[in-house]
């Protein structure tokens, strides 16, 4: 749990895609985990990978979306917080080897060493057991 208290969540890139265009992809429970951190009861974490998943996704059309829009919304808000790619995070990726992809073990990796919640579908991460997931 960080300093201030609030619960903590990691989102991955299609959790944080969906809530951004308002998508019914998005399960009932995420939805309510993006609602408590616009409100403030809670932080999110959005790894860089994330960001870069996201427009690569934009990108190659399989997503119809402004990407500069879905950019400023992530600004801002006062309760989403970039997070950088670091040693730390490299070093964990090392490590955990349950996750064979490598941009859901980086996601992983900052649920890990922020102790936080990952907000996914994916069902790689929920199994592995590594971390709490949220959908």
């Amino acid at each position: 749990m960080q300093d201030n208290e609030l619960p903590l969540y990691v989102a991955d890139s299609h959790s944080l895609i969906w809530y951004l265009l308002d998508s019914p992809r998005l399960s009932f429970n995420a939805n309510e985990v993006f609602n408590s951190v616009e409100q403030g009861k809670a932080k999110l974490l959005i790894p860089a990978i994330v960001i870069a998943e996201i427009i690569f996704i934009v990108q190659g059309s399989k997503v119809q979306a402004d990407l500069d829009s879905l950019i400023l919304k992530i600004q801002d808000s006062d309760n989403f917080q970039i997070s950088p790619l670091g040693l730390d995070e490299l070093i964990c990726l090392k490590e955990q080897t349950e996750i064979p992809e490598m941009h859901d073990r980086f996601i992983v990796c900052e649920a890990i060493l922020h102790k936080a919640k990952i907000i996914t579908k994916d069902k790689q991460i929920s199994n592995s057991g590594v971390a709490e997931v949220v959908w």
